[in-house]
């Protein structure tokens, strides 16, 4: 059972305790926690019971396997009524052994929010098991990271060589957990972070380096107002000076942090070095009448059109249209951030795309008063929902 149980943490993208997320020791407590449960189960019903109970397990009351013991060693141990620091854990499991100890401290408000949802799947799954609607392999399907939100954060860390690429990859990795508490601090939790664990390295670039990400969205069921921004330059500029207070840096060792939409999402992340198909939204189903219809005149199509006016929605299929902006428009602004026109959406700028679009506004208010600029409706980072 905890092999299965790793292996779908894994595939789901939240196996790590350095990100936030629950190493081997933590969901080892969780599946004998389980197994006290339900002593005499089978293996399959454990996996089953295992997403039932935490998903409904109340955090932050703790996952213990035993009483916790004081002895007269005087070792601190785990206790929220004598140690104000404990209180501050949001998921804790506790180490069976003296002294007893969170194993869990890791874990934030984000990393939490991101398991019980995954949590939620794998108990949704087990109980279509149950009742033969799916099947075991639907449980450990793939997590796609990249289609799950609309912008993301790129951390991206270089150094001159291999060795000191892991030595400082350890370091930065070690650190990330700390800037989705900065960002959800600053923000006041309205910007959520999701951290993905895994790293990606791009085979074209010849210096050492790998890459993070970090899913971005607003927090739901909060009101967005209208040109509502969350600008992180200063969340980024204190994360990255707070790497490079590294003991051992070495010139060469450096870190890049952008936002990144999805759309823009690089070609080397994704397994076979493209993305994976999406599905249309508007699926034509081939029927007897759609079949003649393509067979119709012109003339035909157009008095067919006419005719079916009436059962069609237009404007459910069209987005609503992004106001243009002209030089002049951008000059009058912050060179270092541009509001969104799309009603109800937000923007994430970070300190690399702040000099970006000051040399854009720049060169975009030398051009001639007469030259209409066209809005592509890629205006850069927003988040519209």
């Amino acid at each position: 059972m905890l092999r299965c149980l790793k292996f779908w943490a894994k595939r789901r993208g939240v196996y790590s305790n350095v990100t936030g997320f629950l190493g081997g020791v933590n969901w080892a407590l969780l599946v004998a926690r389980i197994c006290q449960f339900y002593p005499n189960a089978i293996p399959s019903m454990l996996v089953s019971r295992f997403f039932r109970v935490y998903t409904q397990w109340r955090w932050p009351n703790p996952v213990m396997l035993c009483p916790i013991e004081e002895d007269e060693l005087g070792f601190l141990v785990w206790d929220p009524r004598k140690n104000p620091k404990d209180r501050t854990h949001h998921m804790p499991i506790i180490t069976p052994a003296y002294p007893c100890m969170n194993s869990s401290y890791n874990v934030s408000p984000s990393t939490l929010r991101v398991m019980m949802d995954q949590f939620q799947i794998g108990n949704k799954i087990c109980e279509d098991v149950e009742l033969n609607k799916a099947q075991w392999p639907a449980l450990f399907e793939h997590y796609f990271f990249f289609e799950a939100y609309k912008n993301y954060l790129q951390v991206e860390i270089v150094a001159a060589d291999n060795g000191d690429l892991r030595a400082w990859k350890g370091w930065v990795e070690s650190r990330l957990r700390q800037l989705t508490l900065k960002i959800e601090r600053d923000t006041n939790g309205t910007l959520q972070c999701h951290p993905y664990p895994n790293e990606f390295v791009d085979m074209s670039k010849p210096c050492p380096h790998c890459t993070f990400f970090m899913g971005l969205q607003r927090q739901k069921g909060v009101k967005v107002q209208e040109g509502q921004q969350f600008d992180i330059r200063g969340t980024v500029d204190e994360f990255k000076q707070d790497v490079s207070m590294y003991s051992y840096w070495r010139p060469g060792m450096d870190i890049y942090v952008s936002h990144v939409p999805r759309r823009e999402i690089p070609a080397y992340v994704f397994p076979d070095g493209y993305k994976r198909p999406r599905q249309s939204r508007n699926t034509i189903q081939h029927t007897p009448e759609t079949d003649a219809k393509g067979c119709m005149s012109s003339e035909e199509r157009r008095s067919k059109r006419k005719q079916e006016t009436h059962t069609v929605d237009v404007q459910s299929d069209k987005l609503p249209k992004r106001a243009s902006i002209s030089p002049q428009d951008i000059g009058s602004v912050s060179p270092a951030s541009v509001s969104s026109r799309s009603g109800g959406s937000s923007q994430i700028i970070t300190p690399e795309e702040s000099l970006q679009e000051v040399k854009t506004a720049g060169l975009q208010n030398q051009s001639s008063d007469d030259k209409s600029t066209e809005d592509t409706g890629e205006q850069k980072p927003c988040i519209s929902e």
